[in-house]
């Protein structure tokens, strides 16, 4: 959900971030586009926090804001495949197949479009889920969906 500009919209995103994460609601949080200085466009992803039960008393409720910053991701040298090398420190052809993958791609189409064996596909997606924490496919294409930074990336990108 893309919330409007106001001080109000970043508060409702908030509440029902917590509230998701005390259990109590079902939001799965939003993007907010606000004007910063220069009426510069901020993006803030809300998020719901779970707390792992520390036995330190009731866990809160709480949410996580990501705050990006789209016109640093606006070069154009900056595709969705630079990105996830930046931030997951993956090789370029693990970020073309994670992205390929997160484009809908099946794991055999990509491996013969690219000339490269099914097996050296695999053992490259190996790779993508132990540099990104994903243990399945489903997984990673959940992580690259929701990831602001590759989201604002690859909608930002020249045609």
């Amino acid at each position: 959900m893309l919330a409007s500009n106001s001080g109000a919209g970043i508060e409702r995103l908030i509440a029902e971030a917590a509230r998701t994460s005390s259990g109590r609601g079902t939001a799965a949080g939003g993007l907010l586009a606000v004007k910063g200085p220069l009426d510069r466009l901020l993006c803030i992803m809300v998020s719901p926090f779970r707390v792992p039960d520390g036995g330190f008393g009731p866990a809160l409720p709480a949410a996580v804001l990501i705050f990006s910053d789209p016109a640093s991701l606006r070069a154009e040298h900056e595709q969705p495949e630079k990105i996830l090398k930046k931030i997951y420190g993956l090789t370029p052809a693990e970020a073309r197949l994670a992205c390929a993958l997160g484009a809908g791609e099946k794991l055999a189409d990509y491996a013969g479009r690219t000339g490269v064996s099914l097996n050296t596909a695999k053992t490259q997606l190996r790779q993508v889920y132990a540099k990104t924490g994903c243990s399945r496919q489903a997984l990673l294409i959940r992580l690259l969906s929701l990831d602001a930074a590759i989201r604002l990336a690859a909608a930002h990108r020249s045609p």
